[in-house]
């Protein structure tokens, strides 16, 4: 997700905002993903976990 696409604005700013972390952190790593930030690029992804 990139902060600059104005149809993912919202679920961007939930997913980088730190009230949020743990629990977007944890449905997706009962998921079997992992969340990577980067917000000097803002942007949010997620990668499979081996």
């Amino acid at each position: 997700m990139f902060a600059g696409d104005p149809r993912t604005g919202t679920f961007y700013n939930t997913i980088m905002d730190g009230r949020f972390r743990d629990v977007v952190d944890g449905f997706f790593d009962s998921c079997g993903y992992r969340v990577h930030r980067d917000p000097e690029a803002q942007w949010a992804g997620i990668v499979a976990m081996d």
